[in-house]
Parts: C-alpha cells; sequence; structure tokens
C-alpha cells in the first residue's frame, strides 16, 4: 500500500488500560498528539476490558502511539517475525524498516 506513491508504513499503537496493540498505516490515519486518527478524525479505540482510574471497564479507551525504537543488528537476519510484531522495538538487519508492515492493514477494492 502506498501514500502519494510513498510506501505506508506502521503507526504503533497501545491501549493504556489493557495494553493491547494494534499497527495501522500511515496511508489510513495520521498522528495528532498522542493519538493515531483516521481520514475522519477518528481515533483508534476499544471497549476496554480493564478497569482503571478514570475510565470503568468496557469504555471506550483511545489507543496510545508508540514510536518505533530500531536497532540496526546486521549479524541478526530479519525475517516474519519481525514484520508481523506488534511491539515497537526493532533488533535486527532491517534496522525497522520492514517492522510491523505484515500487520498493515489491507484494503480490498472490487
Amino acid at each position: 500500500m502506498t501514500q502519494n506513491g510513498t510506501p505506508a508504513t506502521p503507526i504503533f499503537t497501545q491501549c493504556p488500560g489493557c495494553k493491547e496493540r494494534r499497527v495501522v498505516s500511515t496511508a489510513t490515519h495520521t498522528v495528532v498528539g498522542a493519538e493515531a486518527r483516521d481520514s475522519a478524525g477518528v481515533p483508534v479505540y476499544h471497549a476496554c476490558p480493564v478497569e482503571a482510574f478514570p475510565f470503568p471497564a468496557g469504555m471506550d479507551r483511545v489507543f496510545h502511539v508508540k514510536g518505533l525504537k530500531a536497532t540496526l543488528a546486521p549479524e541478526k537476519r530479519c525475517d516474519g517475525k519481525c514484520a508481523n510484531s506488534g511491539a515497537p522495538v526493532c533488533k535486527c538487519s532491517c534496522g525497522g524498516a520492514a517492522h510491523g508492515v505484515g500487520l498493515i492493514p489491507t484494503q480490498i477494492t472490487n
């Protein structure tokens, strides 16, 4: 998937309550403050099962963007584990270039 001819990159997000992770794409979302929002301005969120102040269990909770921390490690081969990782930490030969790309949702067109 590309955005204006540029390959889409993953945006890593995490619920502050239950710590569930979701990966979205720069082709469909932009980062606004600590949130990833779609073209309609809707942030990534879910009904969190964890009760934590100020949110009771089951209330919608907005996911926070987590920046990718990449370390180039030429001796560690980049593989599917890296491409399909939802964690925002990469330590392999890709230096973060392929990290999480397998989790970017694809759009199906008819």
